[in-house]
C-alpha cells in the first residue's frame, strides 16, 4: 500500500495510516469511516497495523458491514468479545443480518465496546461499492463518543456520471448543484469532502480525508489537484496497488 500525507502544497511518504492519521496510541480511539470507494480496505490495513502493535481493536458498524471468515463475535456479550481480543487482537463484532453481512448492536452495548479495546473502528456509513456518496437524512450514524471521522472517496469517480458512480446520486448531485448525469470534476470531489452535508455531516470531533485509489501517476496527479481545492489544504492520499 501506497500512503501519502498533504499539507500545504507539500506531501510526503508515510509507511503507516497510523503515521498519516495522526493516532495518539496513548489515549484511547474511537474512529468511524464515512463515505465509499474503500472504506472497508482501509479499515482491514488499519486493523492489521495495530495489530503488529499488540493493540486490541475492535471492528464494528452503525449501519452494515460483510462478515469475515475469522475472529468474529455474533452476540451482545462482553466477556465473549474480550476472550476473543485475547486471542486474536482484531476482532469483529456485530449482529447477524441478511447476505453474510452483519448490523449495528444496540446503541446502549456499542457504547460499551470502547471500555474493552485500545481503538474501536466502525464504518459508519454504506456506499454499495460505490466510489462516491452523499448521505441521506438517516446517515451517517456517528456516536456521540468518536474521536476521529474519516471521510473516503474513491478517485475513481473522475469524469464520470455522477448517477454512474455515486451511491445517492441525487443527494449528492443536490449538494454539488449538478444534475444527475454531470461529470465529477476535481473541485466536485473537495467540495463533497469538506461538505457540512457530504462527508462532514454529523462530525463534532477531529475530521481526517482520504483520497483512495490513486493508482496510477495519472490519478496520483489529479489527487494532488483535488488537495489543492480543500479549504483546509490538508488530505492523505491512499493505494492499495503495488
Amino acid at each position: 500500500m501506497l500512503i501519502y500525507q498533504y499539507e500545504q502544497n507539500l506531501y510526503k511518504e508515510k509507511d503507516t495510516l497510523i503515521d498519516a492519521l495522526s493516532l495518539s496510541l496513548g489515549n484511547k480511539e474511537i474512529i468511524a469511516f464515512v463515505g465509499g470507494g474503500g472504506k472497508s480496505s482501509l479499515i482491514k490495513r488499519l486493523s492489521n497495523e495495530l495489530k503488529e502493535l499488540k493493540k486490541r481493536v475492535i471492528i464494528t458498524t452503525t449501519t452494515h458491514i460483510y462478515k469475515p471468515e475469522h475472529n468474529v463475535v455474533l452476540h451482545e456479550n462482553l466477556d465473549e468479545i474480550k476472550d476473543a481480543l485475547e486471542k486474536h487482537c482484531v476482532v469483529t463484532v456485530g449482529l447477524p443480518s441478511d447476505n453474510q453481512k452483519l448490523k449495528s448492536f444496540s446503541d446502549s452495548f456499542l457504547a460499551q465496546l470502547p471500555n474493552i479495546c485500545d481503538v474501536l473502528l466502525i464504518e459508519a456509513d454504506g456506499s454499495k461499492h460505490m466510489p462516491i456518496k452523499a448521505p441521506a437524512i438517516h446517515e451517517p450514524v456517528i456516536p456521540s463518543y468518536t474521536t476521529l471521522v474519516v471521510g473516503v472517496t474513491g478517485l475513481d469517480c473522475l469524469g464520470k456520471p455522477i448517477n454512474e458512480v455515486s451511491h445517492r446520486a441525487e443527494i449528492l448531485a443536490n449538494v454539488l448543484n449538478k444534475k444527475q448525469n454531470n461529470l465529477l470534476l476535481l473541485e466536485d470531489v473537495a467540495t463533497l469532502l469538506e461538505s457540512e452535508q457530504g462527508q462532514k455531516k454529523n462530525v463534532t470531533c477531529r475530521y481526517e480525508m482520504i483520497l483512495n485509489k490513486a493508482d496510477n501517476q495519472e490519478l496520483f496527479k489529479k489527487a494532488l489537484a483535488i488537495a489543492s481545492f480543500l479549504i483546509s489544504k490538508k488530505c492523505i492520499i491512499t493505494s492499495f496497488q503495488n
